[in-house]
């Protein structure tokens, strides 16, 4: 199964790149006695239901060519990942830089246990956000480490 994964992996952020979008994750669940071929997709400016429909149709038939490989019928799901999404890989960092990030810490930065601003750079070792404290931009370094769950930061 995890072969399998890695060839529908591979297809589809083909398929994605050709579409200007990205691939955020691929998985396979067993849901209503049925195999559930997940993909989860990212484009600047978010992914629609248009996208969505979009990349389904195109990875239809690549799949069909290895429908012998799958053990059962199986359901295609694309969807986006959502907007409260937690970032912890490098690409989610990549992706939300320069945006409004929530960022949860196991010990507090600067007397802050949760620091909400925009993401400016990451690395490795750390992130690095930039709040309005009084109308004062400063910039915060979190160590990657002290991170409990970083988030988009979505403001209603």
């Amino acid at each position: 199964m995890k072969e399998l994964l890695e060839k529908v992996k591979i297809i589809a952020a083909e398929i994605a790149e050709k579409l200007g979008m990205e691939i955020v994750d691929v998985t396979f669940t067993n849901e209503y006695k049925k195999l559930n071929l997940n993909v989860f997709l990212y484009k600047k400016g978010g992914v629609n239901l248009d996208d969505c429909e979009t990349f389904h149709n195109a990875l239809d038939e690549p799949l069909n060519n290895l429908e012998s490989e799958f053990p059962n019928d199986y359901v295609l799901n694309v969807s986006s990942m959502g907007l409260d999404r937690p970032i912890v890989s490098d690409d989610d960092f990549r992706r939300n830089v320069d945006t409004e990030v929530e960022v949860f810490l196991k010990e507090p930065v600067g007397g802050k246990s949760v620091v909400r601003g925009t993401l400016k750079t990451y690395s490795e070792e750390e992130i690095s956000v930039s709040i309005n404290e009084k109308g004062q931009i400063k910039k915060i370094n979190i160590s990657r480490q002290n991170i409990r769950k970083a988030q988009p930061w979505i403001k209603f």
